[in-house]
């Protein structure tokens, strides 16, 4: 992931810079600064964006169970599982889904996973209904 996402930052800081300093300004560094921030979020963004939407890989389905289920608080809700680990990293991988996905599963539940290799070899998934 880290060399698409800093091929894709430096462009845009690179954009941002040369379409957008004010070189009369008091504070160029701080223009700079404020530059990077915005290469490093947009950067970020786009490769997660580019990796899903460009990818042209079939699904591999994949077979999981539901370890666990709880509902987060904040500004929003938000609905959590936590799977059983499909791959050689044996963690238990963290995931959010929609309401009406969590209101379909309950712990120990087998649940369906399509696996895609993404359009910059950034493995992404989503949940199968």
């Amino acid at each position: 992931m880290w060399f698409p996402f800093v091929g894709i930052t430096l462009i845009i800081i690179g954009l941002l810079y040369f379409g957008g300093i004010n070189k009369e300004a008091e504070s160029v560094a701080g223009q700079i600064i404020m530059m990077t921030v915005a290469g490093l979020i947009y950067g970020y963004g786009c490769t997660i964006q580019v990796n899903c939407v460009f990818d042209n890989s079939a699904p591999q389905l994949i077979h999981t169970t539901v370890y666990n289920k709880w509902i987060e608080h904040s500004k929003s809700v938000h609905y959590h599982f936590k799977l059983n680990s499909w791959d050689s990293d044996q963690k238990l991988k963290n995931i959010e889904v929609s309401e009406s996905t969590y209101n379909r599963y309950t712990n120990g539940d087998n649940i369906n996973i399509n696996l895609k290799k993404g359009a910059l070899h950034i493995p992404w998934f989503t949940v199968s209904n």
